[in-house]
């Protein structure tokens, strides 16, 4: 089988995954392109399960192309409309949360937002503190208790779209916006790194400790919180070879300061996925 992805400006990407009987073959696009005849394509031989056994089973809905939550007449139950797929073969899917639901607050939004996000204020608290709503040119923050309500004291920048929020160190909470990375202290200080002039973020990723973001055209900066809780940037930057589409920083593993990857993608005429060690 093979599965072919093409870009407005032109350039292609491409996967391919060769069935072999009774090999299978997964390779990249120029390593069977251009490979030589004397390079031979790695095989290996499925087999059945070991010490593995099916729990459950749970249906996919991908591709999700949309859903809506709604309770039906009489009943104070939420269902879960979901649009899966696209031409003949989408479905509609009607789900039930297996545990009971109940709607603690509504608030009206005045747009339609393009990203959300939930945050601690510090790592101890048993619950989110805050609901960050992102719209297309501004930040919505929304503190959660017996209502939601609109504050002003958050310590997030409001007048500009936000890419990224999450809660950073054992007190502080991130925000990362095109013009730079906002790092809010719990003793209210805020520390803001700005984009250099005439670029802006595009992309962003974040752990407990460490922060990856991308600038446009394609440079990618990292940042790690040191002891005192000061976020700092690290000199040595990654230039790719085009823009960058997504960043995936994986989680610190127990007993650890730091985790040492990270995935970046970017299109140009290939998807490439980068690894990076940091230490």
């Amino acid at each position: 089988m093979r599965s072919n992805s093409r870009q407005s400006n032109g350039s292609s990407s491409s996967f391919f995954f060769f069935l072999l009987s009774p090999f299978l073959c997964c390779s990249s696009f120029p390593f069977l392109q251009f490979r030589s005849k004397t390079e031979k394509v790695p095989l290996f031989q499925p087999h059945a399960l070991s010490r593995l056994g099916v729990a459950d089973e749970i249906q996919s809905l991908s591709p999700l192309m949309d859903l809506k939550v709604m309770s039906q007449p009489n009943d104070d139950t939420p269902l879960f409309y979901a649009i899966c797929g696209r031409g003949p073969k989408s479905t509609l899917r009607i789900l039930r949360h297996g545990l009971e639901v109940t709607e603690q607050a509504s608030s009206r939004l005045p747009a339609n937002p393009i990203a959300i996000w939930t945050v601690k204020k510090n790592a101890r608290e048993p619950h989110d503190s805050y609901i960050v709503v992102s719209f297309i040119n501004a930040t919505l923050v929304l503190s959660i208790g017996d209502n939601v309500e609109e504050v002003s004291d958050s310590g997030f920048f409001g007048s500009t779209p936000t890419l990224h929020v999450s809660q950073m160190g054992d007190d502080g909470m991130l925000q990362v916006h095109p013009g730079g990375v906002r790092h809010v202290r719990g003793d209210r200080r805020i520390n803001e790194w700005r984009a250099p002039n005439g670029r802006i973020i595009v992309r962003a990723t974040a752990n407990e400790r460490q922060v990856v973001i991308a600038l446009a055209g394609g440079e990618v900066v990292y940042f790690e919180l040191d002891d005192s809780g000061q976020l700092n940037e690290f000199q040595d930057r990654k230039e790719m070879n085009s823009e960058v589409t997504a960043l995936s920083l994986g989680p610190i593993p127990p007993g650890r300061l730091r985790s040492k990857f990270l995935v970046s993608s970017s299109f140009s005429s290939l998807f490439f996925f980068f690894f990076f060690f940091f230490f």
